[in-house]
């Protein structure tokens, strides 16, 4: 991913702050398979790098917004989305735990569609149980 009209410069050699190039080196660590869950990460061309894509969606949605300056962790994403509809954050961890409990996504749904307080309300407590 180099620069036009640059021999060989990437922009990664343009990182500013001290953070960005550790949390460029937290990314290069990653494995392929890790690197799609390591926060403000992405792999493309065979390696995983500081994903430097300048645009606000992707660095508020890896957490990390500002990459080094700001960073949102993930968690602040999902709580973002258990106000909004509450059974999105039981979908999100049941898929990172691989579905153990797929009876609380069916509940925090059904409850969510009754009237939306009670799901937000079995949301609350699934999450305070985990």
């Amino acid at each position: 991913m180099g620069i036009e009209g640059c021999s060989g410069l990437s922009i990664y050699d343009y990182l500013t702050t001290k953070d960005e190039k550790e949390h460029d080196k937290h990314c290069k660590d990653q494995s392929k398979n890790l690197c799609s869950l390591a926060e403000g990460c992405r792999y493309s061309n065979g390696e995983c790098r500081l994903n430097v894509g300048r645009t606000l969606s992707n660095a508020y949605i890896n957490g990390g917004f500002g990459f080094g300056k700001l960073c949102l962790s993930k968690e602040f994403t999902r709580l973002i989305l258990l106000i909004l509809f509450p059974p999105s954050y039981v979908f999100i961890h049941e898929y990172e735990t691989g579905f153990k409990n797929k009876r609380a996504i069916l509940l925090s749904f059904i409850y969510t569609c009754l009237f939306y307080f009670p799901g937000l309300i079995y949301t609350l407590l699934y999450k305070h149980r985990r």
